[in-house]
Formats: structure tokens, C-alpha cells, sequence
């Protein structure tokens, strides 16, 4: 690149007065010659003698002649820094090109069990305080074009192979991951924990109101609400934002009297059920209380008593007073309706939290053998197995990852260092298949210092537009990686071509003109174009794939496995 460089007044006036000098002390002795002898030739020889006398002449003719070559020199100078420009030879319409594997070499590392596999060439390594870019990948891909085979799998391996110090998190259709990896795993020295939405006589136990949050547990109470109600509001839709809202006062008051009162062994989802299905409310007599409703009374009743000695309460016991006035605010909310309404509001949440009912999930959410609160410590591997074609039970996986993030946030958060011992990556296949999970975009931009990354696994990028809304972006722009493995949707290959960007090529053009005087021109000349175009990333060779490291131009490899 070439560049326009001001030049000091200074050394303009410098330049100027070399100049003026110049033409002076030559002008003296062509003068003098000229004056003596008439001869041109002579006259001109003459001034090879300037250099005798460097001291300048103060007569009008040297004055002016010096005054004459500085005006040429300022001239000179002007035309040259006027006409220049800032140019990019090469680069006129874009400079994107494909990387080379040597490219990659300072962001990876000699030891293969310390990277992520991304394509057959290019590995980025763990250590992301070496290479300044985060581990999370944004993957996508169409059906069939190997996010299981060529990312999950390919990765897995190495990591069993190597024995790397991590923990994961893995979301699996069908269980064919598990089936495939399980028992590698465990050999290799991993913990092996499994939450089953397909046989789940094999799944480990669950709690959610096992991992709040204990420094804030009703921030996590209306977030676990929240995701309840988001991932199951399909059920909903005709009824509007008033009954999601109402519903979701009704639930955090539940879970928030299941959370504050209740022993550890009854401290579940169970519970709240229980309580929901307690619940009636009666348009003939609308003064008629429920079970729920006297049991709330109750507690109200309580903390207005316990307030008037909270001195003779320990710091547990006030805080747990605190839950339950928390619990009864919530409650309140769907009390202050009238008979019809509150009547509405019990159905709407009774069908939302319908799958919480089934025999085999109420098993599973009974007591917790999880251990989630354990990730960090010791190299585990979880699969979060769900089914590809019922979509029954899959909010459940939403929840799992909330609580997960929760847990594993607040442990690094309050370790030495202030991150996690053994850190966590989460390979989120079918991510839009699992729901919403509630603060994901906060969550992904903050985790990287805390040795937490993911892998976000789509088919199209329409998907992640459609679940996370305005929100989409933030997730994608914290993905220091992107991994495009094929497909031809029309939204994802024209994303993908604008983030590769735009080269400089040459055409060639020719004229000819034909008849009697003839003539034919040949003409270059700069365009610009796409490195790949949409339609030529849905045409990639299914053996290749695009991958992208914030920083680096991209590489076009081929695909693991």
C-alpha cells in the first residue's frame, strides 16, 4: 500500500532555501564569465567553479536567479504531493484471500491433545491466554454434511486419546454419541454422567432446585421459571403475553415456597407440581380458597410474626424468611385476579408443565446424582441425549444447560483464581432444538475468563435468528471461530459469503471493430468479487468445509473424519 505522507513546513523551507542557494552561487561565476568573455560554452563551464566561493552573492542578477530555481523546487514539490493519493495496488475492491495452514501455526499447538479440532489442517489451541481468542465455535452445517462425524466425534478422540483435562457437555440426538464414546471416555479416566429424555431408566437424576444460586437463588428461581415458560409456550400461543406472564408469577411463587421451605429430600420439581395440582379456583364462589391458597395465608401469616422478633433470628433463618416473602409476592400477583381469571391462569400453567407430570420424568427429577457442582473439578463428560423427532421432553435439556452455566459460573467465580480448575466446553448440537436458554448471549460474551467456551452446533443460521431474535448477533460475534461444514440454505451461504468479503480480480475485455479501417483493442480493469459467492458455498465439495479464526483470512480445508 502506498500512502500520502505530509512533509513538514519546515522541511519545505529547508528544500526552498537549498534552492535559492543553489541557483544563487552558480549564477555568480556564469555571470562573471559571461560579463568577461561573451562565451556561452564558457560562461556554462564556469559554474562547475561555484563551489570556490559557497558564500551567497548579494547581486541582483544571483538574487534573482536564486529566487527563480526555488520557485522551480516549490513547483516541483507542489505538483508532487498534489498528485498523490492513497493506493492499494491489488487491493482496489478487497484484499480477501485463503489462508495458508502456516497461517494458523502461533494459534495452535505441537501437542494435538491440546487443541480443538477444527478441519484436517487447522487446530486452535486450548490455551487462550497464548493465542487471545476464545474456544467458542459457531459450526453449521446441513443434515448429513457432518457436524457429528467431522466436529463432535473427530474431537472426542483426541481428547481420549491425549488424555486432555476437560469436561464436557454434549448435547446427543439418539445417543449415538454416547453409544460411540462412552465407554472410550471412561476408560481414558472420566467421569461419565448421562441425562437421558429417550431411556430414561438409564438417565442420572436431576434437581434444578438443587443448583441456585445461593448468593441470589431468586434471581435463578425467575430465570428457571422463565425457561419454563419460554420453551413450552408453543403450547400457548393463542393466549398472549398476559397469560405467559401471569403463569410465570404463578410458577416462581411455587418453586420459590419449594425452594425456602421445604426439607432437601422434598425440595424438587415434584413438589411444585404437587402444589399446582392443589390448586383450583372457583367462578360460582370466588372467595373459596385452596389448599395452596391457606397455605400461603399461613405463611404470610408467619413472616408478619416473625418480623416483630427477626432479632432472635440467625442470618439462615432471616434469609429463608426473606425467600418466603419473596415466594408470597409472587403469589400474590396471580391472586389479585378475580375467580375467572385465576382459574385461567392454573390451566395455562397445568398445560405447560403438562411433560413435568409423566411418570418416567418425575423419576428423574426426584433427587439429583448429577453433581454438577463437581464439573470444574473433575474431567466429566455429560450427554444430554434427546430424541430427533419428538419434541416432547427437550426443554428439559434447556434447563439442564441453565443450571449447568449457573453452577459452573458461580464455582469459578468464587475460586482463587477465578476461573475453573478443569475447564468446560459444551458442544451444543441441534442447538435450536433445545430452547431458549435464558441470558445465553450475556453468558457466552463473559465466559471465556472463567475457562468456559462453547461450540454452538446449527444447520442454518436462520434458526439461531428465529430463537434468539435481536440477540442473535451478540452470540455469533463471541464466536472467535466459525466453522462452515455445507448446505444450501439461502440465509446461512450469503452470511457466510459476506464474512469471507470481497477480492480485487481482473477482466479482460476486447473490442474489435471490423470494415475497411479496423481496429481492435484489448482492456484490464479492477472488479470486485465475492471470495466464494452464496451459490458456490451450497455448491462446496462435501469433503471441504470454510473455517474462520477472528483475525486471519479464512482456510478452505478439508472437513475431520
Amino acid at each position: 500500500m502506498t500512502s500520502n505522507r505530509k512533509m513538514s513546513p519546515i522541511t519545505w523551507l529547508i528544500l526552498t532555501l537549498m534552492g535559492f542557494y543553489a541557483g544563487n552561487i552558480v549564477s555568480r561565476p556564469v555571470r562573471v564569465s559571461y560579463i568577461a568573455s561573451h562565451d556561452v560554452p564558457a560562461a556554462i563551464n564556469a559554474s562547475l567553479d561555484a563551489y570556490k566561493n559557497p558564500v551567497p552573492s548579494m547581486n541582483r542578477m544571483d538574487l534573482i536567479a536564486g529566487a527563480a530555481i526555488a520557485a522551480i523546487v516549490l513547483l516541483a514539490l507542489l505538483y508532487h504531493y498534489s498528485g498523490q493519493h492513497v493506493t492499494r495496488d491489488g487491493e482496489e475492491h478487497g484484499s480477501a484471500a485463503w489462508a495458508s495452514s502456516t497461517d494458523m501455526r502461533p494459534y495452535s499447538d505441537k501437542n494435538p491433545g491440546n487443541t480443538l479440532l477444527m478441519t484436517h489442517s487447522e487446530a486452535l489451541a486450548l490455551d487462550t491466554y497464548k493465542t487471545r481468542r476464545n474456544l467458542n465455535v459457531l459450526v453449521t452445517g446441513a443434515s448429513g454434511s457432518g457436524k457429528t462425524r467431522g466436529y463432535v466425534l473427530p474431537n472426542m478422540t483426541n481428547m481420549a486419546t491425549h488424555h486432555t483435562p476437560i469436561s464436557l457437555a454434549i448435547t446427543d440426538t439418539k445417543g449415538e454419541i454416547h453409544h460411540q464414546t462412552a465407554e472410550k471416555m471412561r476408560k481414558a479416566g472420566w467421569r461419565i454422567k448421562t441425562f437421558n429424555l429417550i431411556d430414561m431408566a438409564t438417565s442420572d437424576h436431576f434437581n434444578p432446585l438443587n443448583y441456585m444460586n445461593p448468593d441470589d437463588p431468586e434471581g435463578s428461581l425467575i430465570r428457571l421459571a422463565d425457561n419454563i415458560i419460554t420453551n413450552t409456550g408453543a403450547n400457548t400461543k393463542n393466549h398472549g403475553d398476559f397469560w405467559d406472564k401471569a403463569s410465570k408469577s404463578l410458577l416462581t411463587g411455587l418453586l420459590a415456597y419449594t425452594y425456602f421451605a421445604e426439607d432437601p429430600e422434598t425440595r424438587n420439581m415434584n413438589t411444585v407440581m404437587n402444589m399446582l395440582g392443589q390448586m383450583s379456583a372457583s367462578e360460582s364462589d370466588p372467595d373459596q380458597a385452596s389448599p395452596i391458597d391457606d397455605l400461603m395465608a399461613e405463611t404470610r401469616a408467619f413472616i408478619e410474626d416473625a418480623e416483630k422478633s427477626a432479632d432472635d433470628y440467625d442470618g439462615e433463618s432471616l434469609a429463608m424468611l426473606e425467600g418466603l416473602d419473596f415466594a408470597c409476592s409472587q403469589y400474590r400477583t396471580y391472586e389479585q385476579g378475580p375467580a375467572e381469571t385465576r382459574a385461567s391462569i392454573i390451566t395455562t400453567l397445568a398445560n405447560q408443565t403438562a411433560g413435568l407430570h409423566a411418570r418416567r420424568i418425575k423419576t428423574i427429577l426426584d433427587n439429583d446424582t448429577m453433581q454438577l457442582d463437581q464439573v470444574g473439578d473433575k474431567p466429566t463428560v455429560i450427554y444430554i441425549i434427546i430424541s430427533d423427532t419428538n419434541q416432547t421432553f427437550t426443554y428439559l435439556a434447556s434447563i439442564f444447560y441453565q443450571c449447568l452455566f449457573e453452577t459452573t459460573m458461580y464455582k469459578a467465580d468464587h475460586n482463587a483464581s477465578g476461573a475453573l480448575t478443569i475447564p468446560l466446553h459444551c458442544m451444543l448440537d441441534e442447538f435450536a432444538n433445545i430452547g431458549k436458554i435464558p441470558g445465553f448471549p450475556i453468558l457466552i460474551s463473559t465466559m471465556r475468563g472463567r475457562n468456559m467456551s462453547v461450540s454452538v452446533i446449527l444447520q442454518t443460521i436462520s434458526q439461531i435468528k428465529a430463537l434468539y431474535k435481536d440477540e442473535w448477533e451478540t452470540i455469533t460475534a463471541n464466536c472467535d471461530s466459525k466453522l462452515f461444514l455445507g448446505g444450501n440454505d439461502e440465509t446461512t451461504t450469503k452470511w457466510y459469503s459476506t464474512i469471507l468479503g470481497n477480492q480485487t480480480i481482473w477482466t479482460t475485455s476486447t473490442t474489435e471493430n471490423k470494415g475497411m479501417n479496423g481496429s481492435y483493442s484489448i482492456q484490464q480493469s479492477a472488479q470486485k468479487r465475492e471470495l466464494l459467492t452464496a451459490d458456490e458455498l451450497g455448491r462446496l465439495d462435501n469433503a471441504m468445509c470454510v473455517y474462520i479464526l477472528r483475525g486471519l483470512k479464512p482456510f478452505y480445508s478439508r472437513k475431520l473424519g
